[in-house]
């Protein structure tokens, strides 16, 4: 029997590593590296699907069993040449929580495990991550243009929750604060969504595995990850370390951008901004939308 899938996807910078070394703890879930294709793979899967003109070919059902075959065969090759047996195969990659639906029409028995972390946080670690691209000659699309990265951030947490409410028993979201603050029963929490057996190895996030041998391959070129990062136990400092690397304008800027943001899944978090700070930032959101024109329905949309 094939081994069935959990996808996790959400924001980049969310914590999704994390969750996919920790679920890979576990000793029935295989969990790879990042995979990257499978958003372009299923808008192919959509673009094939109920195309009359191609009924001499295939047929839904057909197409969507070789849609599947092929996802497995890619995924799970190396698992079956060397017959290890495991429940669950997790493929994470953030853009995983944009091919969702076509993922689920695929895999109707996978499980999905959506992250969401403050914003705030996920901008700090967007310029960290700019940064190290920075200094290593490489570049990435992240940490330029905050209105972007908010924009961003703000179509993948409606996507998540709207995944979410349809979808409750095959999506499990948790925060990344809760899973720092009591890992243990969050962890637990998991393992009852999937079905599997609660382990305390499944706290050991310093132990190596098959990602920190690849990393190794890639050390000082990747400004996402490196093995300090990666191959380190779940640490409590780090839960509001944007708090004091992050300044005054950009925390204040993103917690005016999501204030009006009715989505459950933020309640948590404080975006509150006093009378002073809405008029000290006036000249900040007037500079934003000079510079984002393509944003400025949105911006607007704030203020007003």
């Amino acid at each position: 029997m094939n081994p069935n899938f959990i996808f996790i996807g959400g924001i980049p910078r969310s914590g999704t590593s994390l969750i996919q070394k920790i679920v890979g703890l576990n000793e029935d879930v295989y969990a790879g590296p990042e995979f990257d294709h499978l958003p372009s793979i299923v808008k192919l899967y959509f673009q094939m699907l109920g195309n009359e003109r191609q009924a001499e070919f295939y047929t839904d059902n057909g197409l969507t069993n070789s849609f599947r075959k092929f996802i497995e065969s890619v995924l799970a090759e190396k698992l079956f040449e060397k017959q290890i047996k495991v429940k669950y195969i997790s493929e994470k990659t953030p853009e995983n929580i944009l091919a969702f639906k076509g993922l689920e029409k695929i895999f109707p028995n996978a499980k999905f495990l959506i992250i969401i972390r403050d914003p705030r946080a996920v901008i700090n670690s967007f310029q960290n991550v700019s940064l190290r691209a920075k200094r290593s000659g490489t570049s990435v699309k992240f940490g330029k243009n905050i209105i972007k990265d908010l924009s961003f951030m703000r179509y993948r947490i409606d996507l998540a929750e709207q995944i979410s409410n349809e979808n409750p028993d095959k999506c499990f979201i948790l925060h990344y604060e809760d899973l720092l603050k009591d890992p243990e029963s969050v962890i637990s929490s998991i393992c009852t969504f999937l079905d599997l057996k609660y382990t305390k190895n499944m706290l050991k996030t310093e132990t190596k595995t098959n990602i920190s041998n690849l990393m190794e391959r890639f050390q000082g070129k990747d400004p996402w990850y490196n093995n300090e990062i990666y191959d380190r136990h779940i640490d409590l400092r780090s839960l509001n370390s944007w708090t004091n690397q992050l300044d005054w304008k950009t925390k204040k800027l993103t917690a005016w951008f999501f204030l009006k943001f009715k989505n459950r899944l933020l309640v948590q978090y404080d975006f509150n901004l006093s009378t002073m700070d809405k008029v000290r930032l006036l000249p900040a959101i007037c500079l934003e939308v000079i510079k984002n024109p393509r944003y400025l329905k949105k911006i607007i949309a704030h203020v007003t």
